[in-house]
């Protein structure tokens, strides 16, 4: 098993996992079980951390984004691979950066007959520092789904989100694309009775009870002022529907959704949440006002040095 993770992983300074067992279950069952037994497996275990990572509709999050099949890829914080799998699919040569050492292994052990995938084992600045493979202005895509919210993780250290973008945009070719998905923090299921992912308490990231800067999601328009701060410009906001980590549509500024479409708002895997109201209802009054893009539970945003293509 090591042998055949070795073709593909490179090991840096990983997280301490003394304390994840769950995660350790994850890694014997990817080692124990193919592809076509992830869904079996869901079923079996009822834990979050098998559905976040294993659930083949994570995909859908870039499933339906036009790849050339000729790019060179920059996905940091990769998890266990649940996009990976796609973009190795879809583009030339796909690295990726996870600080967690089991995660990693998940990845690479998943992803093993993937000849264009690299993987590093460790945080992203030291990536940054040690990977030889990694070259500034090199690759066509960098990837951030779900991974910028604790930028500290991903770092190795207490750091913004502003300083982990920053440094990602350096490994951007001029004309690249950012891939980003993030929380809004004033998404309407967090009013509704969700707990804030960031702060682990109810109303949490509405009433900004920890730095937003350190971890949590963001609204559209801190988002737009991280974008700009780090001179990108041009950009496009899309909606993950009923939240980035399990979409079932992707809406945009051209194609929002429409009265009555948003029935599937009581989703919640990891804790219990209230139900304060109907969302649906809710949802409905904020199209009506053209006010659905300020409280969309997520945002996907492409953004480009240059010119979107």
């Amino acid at each position: 098993m090591e042998e055949l993770q070795s073709r593909n992983i490179t090991y840096g300074n990983v997280r301490d996992e003394k304390e994840t067992s769950e995660l350790w279950k994850l890694y014997e069952a990817v080692c124990n079980y193919p592809k076509e037994a992830y869904h079996g497996l869901l079923v079996e275990k009822k834990s979050a951390v098998f559905l976040y990572h294993l659930a083949a509709m994570r995909r859908q999050l870039l499933e339906w984004f036009s790849f050339q099949g000729t790019e060179r890829i920059l996905e940091l914080g990769a998890g266990a691979g649940a996009l990976t799998e796609l973009l190795a699919e879809r583009g030339f040569l796909v690295d990726a950066v996870e600080p967690s050492e089991i995660l990693a292994k998940c990845n690479a052990k998943r992803n093993a007959s993937s000849s264009n995938l690299r993987i590093f084992a460790g945080c992203l600045e030291c990536a940054h520092k040690e990977w030889e493979v990694l070259e500034e202005g090199s690759y066509d895509m960098v990837v951030l789904a779900n991974s910028l919210t604790d930028a500290s993780y991903l770092m190795g250290r207490a750091a913004t989100q502003a300083e982990v973008l920053n440094l990602a945009l350096r490994y951007l070719k001029q004309g690249g694309q950012l891939i980003l998905s993030i929380e809004n923090r004033m998404g309407l299921k967090y009013w509704a009775g969700c707990k804030d992912e960031a702060t682990g308490t109810y109303f949490g990231g509405i009433e900004g009870e920890k730095d937003k800067t350190l971890a949590s999601g963001r609204t559209k328009r801190e988002l737009e002022e991280l974008l700009c701060d780090a001179g990108l410009r041009e950009y496009r906001f899309y909606y993950p529907y009923p939240d980035a980590q399990f979409p079932t549509m992707i809406y945009s500024d051209e194609y929002l959704p429409k009265e009555g479409e948003l029935r599937t708002n009581l989703r919640n895997y990891d804790a219990d949440r209230y139900l304060l109201f109907d969302e649906r209802k809710v949802f409905d009054t904020l199209l009506r006002e053209n006010r659905y893009p300020e409280y969309a539970n997520a945002f996907l945003v492409i953004a480009a040095k240059g010119k979107i293509r």
